[in-house]
Formats: structure tokens, sequence, C-alpha cells
């Protein structure tokens, strides 16, 4: 909020927070807003009605004593008298039991929408908010999942992997998450009850926690390889990229083997803009393939397939830069 550093990695200095902050200044100004229901609106309409035939029928009731009653019968009534009846023609339009009435409905359709769909109602006037509402629109990733996703398949070679399966991972599938894990913002901290995952975004979380729960070591992968130079992911290009290159031998923890590189780039993000970069791929057992036509029809299959059952795809890629073009000491300006 108010800066011009749309993308990118820096470190933020914290001025203010709460309250003081901007966002809280926002936050604190909209909850002052008293916004009206249709269902407030209407209990205002007929409270504006009930008063104004009380009113009137007040003013009825004083006329017809002043004009009628006081000049044929007058002992009759009494000017207290005239005067305790309006007052209770006046008590007779208050609607009592409208509050109680209305309360016990809301909360009644709270408890079915509890009950029934789930739904905790917070303020019983959005419950006939939501009888109102003929279509809602919103955000999947982040909103209805709490962007908290997992990673179920893996595609390798152009066949799907489910990792629900009970088996040892192949070279193809440990490589295809080694990448993940490189180009990734997400961090492990060792806290003193449990492990917590910094920095990063839902999809960043979700393959560090696949590479640790198959027993891939994620921390000893990043802290393996050095990080020159990175592209955070925009939705203009639809990746991310990171250069790296081999800070010391990777052992054969993670089940890949020792791996001797210069610098290599990894890129990550949506299928059809990854997949169209490359012209190569490795298949299930490690081995460098070419990506023919009949390969990617198979590549675009899986994709429809897992498209179809609601999945979100990420493609994952990998390229060893020219050791005599990018030597050790190249700097990088991206």
């Amino acid at each position: 909020l108010g800066t011009s550093v749309v993308e990118g990695i820096g470190i933020g200095v914290v001025v203010s927070v709460g309250d003081q902050c901007q966002m809280g200044r926002i936050v604190r100004s909209a909850g002052k807003e008293n916004h009206e229901t249709p269902l407030s609106k209407e209990i205002l309409r007929v409270v504006y009605t009930m008063t104004c035939l009380a009113i009137l029928t007040g003013v009825i009731v004083i006329l017809g004593w002043y004009f009628w009653l006081r000049v044929e019968h007058p002992d009759y009534m009494t000017p207290v008298s005239a005067t305790m009846d309006v007052i209770r023609v006046l008590v007779v339009y208050v609607p009592e039991g409208l509050p109680v009435a209305i309360t016990v409905s809301l909360v009644l359709i709270a408890k079915r929408l509890c009950k029934k769909y789930d739904v905790m109602v917070t303020k019983l006037t959005t419950v006939e908010t939501l009888g109102c509402v003929s279509l809602i629109l919103s955000d999947k990733t982040g909103t209805l999942t709490e962007n908290n996703m997992v990673v179920t398949n893996l595609v390798v070679g152009g066949m799907i992997h489910s990792l629900q399966d009970d088996r040892r991972l192949s070279c193809g599938e440990k490589c295809l998450l080694r990448g993940g894990i490189l180009c990734n913002a997400a961090r492990i901290v060792q806290n003193e009850e449990k492990q917590e995952f910094v920095g990063g975004n839902g999809v960043d979380i979700a393959l560090v926690k696949c590479a640790l729960d198959l027993g891939l070591h994620p921390q000893n992968i990043i802290e393996s390889y050095y990080n020159l130079a990175e592209v955070p992911f925009s939705s203009a290009v639809k990746y991310s990229l990171s250069i790296n290159c081999l800070a010391t031998n990777v052992t054969d923890s993670d089940g890949i083997g020792n791996i001797q590189m210069g610098h290599f780039v990894t890129i990550k993000g949506a299928p059809e803009i990854v997949i169209e970069k490359c012209t190569r791929m490795m298949d299930n057992d490690g081995h460098i393939i070419d990506i023919t036509p009949q390969m990617q029809g198979t590549l675009e299959n899986a994709g429809i397939e897992l498209g179809e059952a609601g999945y979100r795809m990420i493609a994952v890629a990998m390229l060893e830069l020219d050791q005599n073009i990018f030597s050790p000491s190249y700097e990088y300006d991206i």
C-alpha cells in the first residue's frame, strides 16, 4: 500500500503497526460505516408507517372529543381522560412483538445454515442478506480453500503418478520436486514445538511440504545451492525463475545422487507457458528425451485430465547454462 514497488524481493522497515498504519486506518474507518440491509430498511419502513398511523389516529381521537363529545356530552369525558385515551391508542400501535419475532426467525435460519451447510453466522443481519443473494462469485484458491494446497499428483514423461500410492519415487519425480524446491520462496523454520513455513505462496509451501513428507530433505537441497538471481512470480508472465549454482556436492540423502553443475536456470509456472519454452524433457527413469508432437499431445491430454478434475497444475523446467559464457564470476542483471 502506498508504494510504487509492485514485485520483487527486498527488506521492509516497519514504521507503524495496528491502527496506526495505513491499513489499520482503512479498517477502522470502514468499521464505522453502518450499512443498512434490506431487512433493516423494511423494518424502518414498517415503523414509519405505524408511527404515521398512530399519530393520525391520536389526532382523530382528539378532534372527535373536542368537536363532538365535548359539545354533545360535556360530562362524558374530561380533558385528562381524553389525553389518556390518546396515549392508549398510541401504545397499541407499538409493535412490541416485532423485535422478538425477527430475532427468533433469524436465529432459526442461522441454526439451519450451521447444521446443513456448516456456515457459522457471526451477525444475524447477514442471514437475511444471504436470502437476497442469487449468485456468489468467489476466487477459489485462498478464499474457499484458505490457500492451503497439497501436492497429490506428479506428471513425469507424460504419465500421471499419484502420491497416494505407497511406493518409492522415481528419479524423474525426485528431479521434478528438486526443481520445485529450488525455484521456491518458502523456507522451513524450526520452532520449539513444530516446524513452520515462512515466505512464499500456497504453491511454494505445498511443494516444500510434499518434498519434506517424501523424505527429500528440502532444507538440505536449498542450502546446497547458491541463489544467484531470481525473477518472482508475476501474473503477467505466469512463471517464476531462479538461477542457481552448486555450493557443495549434493549428497545422496535425497536419492538423486551427486550432481556436478555450473550455473543453471529453474523455471516454475503455468504449464502452457513453461512447456512452450522447452524442447526436451525428462522421463520417469531420469533420461532426457525430445518433446515430439506425439509427446506434446500426451502432455496436453494429461493436463486436460487433471484440469477437468479441478487440480491446479504447475510445470517445472531446468536448463544448464554454458559454462564458457556464464562463468562462476558472471553477474546477472535481471
